[in-house]
């Protein structure tokens, strides 16, 4: 009945990292983000139109913090090796 079906041959219950280097680049500048964001958690905010001297700190921190998130995630496009030792992008600019 179940003779045909194999269990998957790689570690089971763990996830895979397809490119560590991103991956610990995007939790890293998470963590720089999330310092930025305490240290920057005395300072005032935003009162109506006027900037506080916290907005643009708070800001940049949030941006910074959502672009390490997309990075960690693995949304950056990666090189792929074409024709053996040609990359990618080496092959694009000799179009």
């Amino acid at each position: 009945m179940s003779e045909g079906v194999q269990a998957p041959s790689g570690p089971s219950g763990r996830f895979r990292i397809r490119n560590p280097q991103d991956f610990y680049g995007g939790l890293v500048l998470v963590a720089v983000a999330a310092f930025a964001l305490w240290a920057s958690r005395d300072l005032p905010g935003m009162r109506g139109f006027a900037f506080g001297p916290g907005t643009a700190p708070r800001m940049f921190a949030m941006i910074l913090g959502a672009l390490g998130l997309a990075v960690a995630a693995a949304w950056s496009p990666t090189v792929q090796k074409l024709n053996g030792s040609r990359s990618a992008a080496r092959s694009l600019v000799h179009c």
